[in-house]
């Protein structure tokens, strides 16, 4: 049987009027049928209307949705307080325990937290996440439940002065810069005067005072310590006639100890000292009736007497006769130069005087 051409013809349009029907609706996102059922099945796909659209056919339902999704950002971590804590500084005293905090909202696995130390340009890793990367143990994370990745340094000393780092490695990074100051005491024996000094000397039964000035001072520090030869000096020791008094004044604190009648046993090293962070010492002297210049002069002379001891090594040698007058311009300096040669006839006078007296002695 031959088929006329009218019904192939008539085939061929409901074919092709199949494929031109209009898409199904797209459903809204809240439907459970998903964006749009078209594009989500394999086999519920209008080929026709894929490959043959225009690519300036837009679906509004569907470019609203999928462009509602695209424009909301994932969370990502940000620093509590960020804009208050940044570049904060922290004062803690030498020998203590700091804690610099980190606290990072929304932190989840994918991110890490690391602290930092920064000198000059180079940046020295501390800790990673949990772990830490230091050689110096003082340095640990001490994390605080929920969000605070605190740096622990304990204890503290002076070379921690500096700037830390806490980051965050999202991209891009977000950092938070603490910058830490050691407080370091300032000790010193002084004077009436607030002078430092190394020496002091007293009379025999006067009273001893020692002034003990101690800058940068904490109420964390302790009090100041006295020592006599090492040993610690309180007001119940054996001694007795021992007064301490203290007072502060802001950052400074005063020690002033005081030792009734002063004896020979009083004179040594005495130190003064805050815990063990910082000491000072000085050499205090009881004079034997002798003022503090008599001792420096009566140094003068024993060295210059060693001169006249031994023949061969003193001035009086023959061999040493054409120094003579330069020692004596150095032993009596305000002795005009134009004298050396006068001078020079009485040293080799006086000279022969004493060898003869040497001599004199031997005999005996």
């Amino acid at each position: 049987m031959v088929r006329k051409p009218e019904a192939k013809l008539i085939i061929l349009v409901s074919v092709f009027g199949s494929c031109m029907q209009a898409p199904p609706k797209p459903l809204h996102p809240n439907n459970d049928g998903g964006v749009f059922p078209s594009f989500r099945y394999n086999n519920n796909r209008n080929f026709w209307l894929e490959y043959s659209t225009p690519p300036s056919t837009t679906f509004p339902e569907y470019d609203e949705y999928y462009e509602l999704r695209s424009t909301t950002p994932d969370p990502r971590p940000f620093f509590l307080n960020g804009d208050l804590t940044n570049n904060s500084v922290v004062e803690i005293p030498l020998g203590g325990t700091v804690f610099l905090d980190c606290q990072v909202a929304q932190f989840t696995s994918e991110f890490e937290v690391s602290w930092f130390r920064r000198e000059n340009s180079n940046l020295h890793v501390l800790t990673i996440g949990h772990d830490t990367f230091s050689a110096d143990d003082r340095y640990s994370l001490s994390f605080e439940k929920p969000l605070n990745w605190r740096l622990k340094i304990r204890p503290t000393l002076p070379r921690d002065n500096g700037t830390y780092v806490c980051q965050v490695s999202r991209h891009p990074p977000i950092i938070l810069f603490t910058h830490v100051k050691i407080i370091v005491p300032r000790v010193h024996l002084v004077d009436e005067d607030r002078q430092e000094i190394s020496e002091k000397h007293y009379k025999p039964g006067s009273t001893i005072e020692l002034h003990c000035r101690v800058e940068n001072f904490l109420p964390q520090f302790q009090d100041v310590i006295w020592r006599h030869q090492g040993e610690v000096i309180t007001q119940g020791s054996d001694r007795g006639g021992i007064s301490i008094k203290t007072k502060e004044n802001n950052d400074t604190l005063s020690s002033h100890l005081y030792l009734a009648t002063a004896d020979a046993q009083d004179s040594g090293v005495y130190s003064c000292s805050v815990a063990n962070l910082a000491t000072a010492q000085l050499s205090l002297h009881i004079l034997n009736g002798e003022e503090p210049a008599a001792i420096q002069s009566s140094r003068s002379v024993s060295i210059h007497h060693s001169m006249f001891q031994s023949p061969s090594t003193s001035i009086w040698n023959p061999g040493r006769l054409l120094a003579l007058p330069l020692i004596l311009s150095e032993i009596h300096p305000l002795v005009p130069l134009k004298t050396m040669p006068r001078m020079t006839d009485v040293a080799c006078s006086l000279i022969l005087s004493l060898q003869v007296h040497r001599f004199l002695l031997v005999i005996r």
